[in-house]
């Protein structure tokens, strides 16, 4: 049995996820199930002990703080200011709306880390806009979750917070392993966006409506004022991190006091964004108390089911 056991959980956890039951639960009961076939009384005292040495790991506090300020910076308007400097450079180019929408993607997954608000922060930005020129919905739809991806492999990505402890590997140096990455990726989507306009127009109409004209100077203050201070916020925070400053829960935990900074230096903060609950924005379901337990216990899940598939002899 011993040697097939992995083979045998895997179907399982299929089974139990098509069953409707939630992730954390179906992973750890997988886990027991196989660990008592296979470990007997041991499964038990290895399931409590996985679930609690994942729950006490401080690294896990960074995924709300983060999560806060990126919802932050998007609910006072800075992500607007943002899509708009961004857009007065690119709107004349092939796809420069969709083109728009990869850089915001890139700026924005760099801010908060986190797919489903990047998706809904981009997609409530730009969908409407992209079809009103008449872009094409497979277009849009291609690159509102590609530009929301990014979230994934641009640090700070809660994904790396949350699995980093699983896989026992520093956060910092994973942050530092995925940050060329991220930016290659974010640099391949724009190529590919600005080819498919060029070789299909019909797909993404260049319009000449981009909105009021301005001059460079202009254009340059407004880039400015949009985007030097989120910058500035971004560098100190994964500067801290990738320098070694701090660790990624003090880093997030100063991202989220410079967040609120943001939206004071731009006249934008009410204390009603800071009492807001989570369930008003769908993306900011990721604070609300039962999504971080639920988080813990999935990590949990994987390091049991990893404990069954690695450990033949209950000893170790």
């Amino acid at each position: 049995m011993t040697e097939y056991i992995g083979f045998w959980m895997f179907p399982v956890l299929l089974i139990f996820l098509l069953g409707g039951f939630p992730i954390a639960l179906s992973m750890i009961c997988t886990a027991f199930i196989f660990g008592v076939i296979q470990f007997g009384d041991a499964a038990s005292f290895q399931l409590i002990s996985q679930i609690d040495s994942v729950a006490g790991n401080s690294v896990l506090a960074a995924v709300p703080l983060f999560v806060f300020m990126g919802a932050f910076l998007e609910k006072s308007g800075i992500a607007s200011k943002l899509l708009e400097a961004i857009h007065i450079w690119t709107w004349r180019l092939p796809g420069g709306m969709a083109l728009s929408t990869i850089i915001m993607g890139a700026i924005f997954a760099a801010i908060s880390g986190v797919v489903g608000a990047t998706e809904a922060v981009i997609g409530l930005l730009t969908v409407p806009v992209m079809l009103k020129h008449a872009y094409d919905k497979r277009l849009i739809s291609g690159t509102v979750c590609a530009s929301g991806s990014l979230g994934t492999v641009i640090p700070p990505s809660i994904t790396v917070i949350v699995l980093g402890p699983v896989a026992n590997v520093s956060v910092g140096e994973l942050f530092a392993g995925l940050l060329l990455p991220g930016l290659i990726m974010a640099v391949l989507f724009g190529l590919y966006v600005v080819g498919v306009a060029i070789a299909k127009p019909a797909m993404a109409p260049r319009t000449m409506e981009g909105g009021p004209e301005y001059s460079l100077g202009q254009k340059l203050r407004i880039t400015a004022v949009a985007l030097i201070p989120p910058s500035i916020l971004i560098f100190a925070v994964l500067g801290s991190i990738l320098m070694g400053i701090a660790t990624p829960t003090e880093a997030a935990a100063w991202g989220a006091l410079g967040a609120v900074g943001l939206s004071a230096i731009y006249r934008t903060f009410t204390w009603s964004l800071v009492w807001q609950r989570p369930h008003e924005n769908p993306a900011n379901n990721y604070n609300d108390p039962a999504h971080r337990s639920g988080r813990q216990y999935v990590c949990g899940g994987v390091l049991c089911l990893r404990w069954d598939v690695g450990n033949s002899d209950p000893a170790e």
